[in-house]
C-alpha cells in the first residue's frame, strides 16, 4: 500500500491539491508502520517472551523487543493505545487518497 501511494505520488502533479492529498496519505501511512514497529511490536514479543517458536516466528518477534513495558499491564495498555492510534492513521490515509482520486 505505501508503495502503491508512493508511486501515486510520483505521478501526481506536484502542487496541486491531489498531491497534498497523497503526501499526507503517504505520511499516514507510514506512521502506521512507525506506531506497529516501536509500539506494538514490542508489546507482542513481552506477550510471547516464553513461548517457543519456529525460527522465522522468532526472528520477527524479536524485533523491537528492547521496549516492552515491564509488567502486564503496561504492556497492554501500551498494545491498545498503539491499535487504535493506527486503526486512526490508517482512516486518516484512506480518506486522503478517497480525496485525492475524487479530485
Amino acid at each position: 500500500m505505501i508503495l502503491a501511494t508512493l508511486a501515486l505520488l510520483i505521478v501526481t502533479p506536484a502542487g496541486t491539491a491531489a498531491f497534498w492529498l497523497v503526501a499526507g496519505a503517504l505520511a499516514a501511512l507510514v506512521t502506521v508502520q512507525v506506531i506497529f514497529w516501536t509500539r506494538t511490536q514490542p508489546a507482542n514479543s513481552f506477550w510471547l517472551e516464553e513461548t517457543e517458536l519456529s525460527g522465522s516466528a522468532t526472528r520477527f518477534f524479536q524485533t523491537g523487543r528492547g521496549s516492552a513495558p515491564a509488567d502486564w499491564t503496561a504492556a497492554r495498555d501500551q498494545w491498545e493505545r498503539s491499535h487504535i492510534l493506527r486503526a486512526l492513521a490508517a482512516t486518516l490515509g484512506l480518506f486522503l487518497l478517497t480525496l485525492a482520486v475524487a479530485l
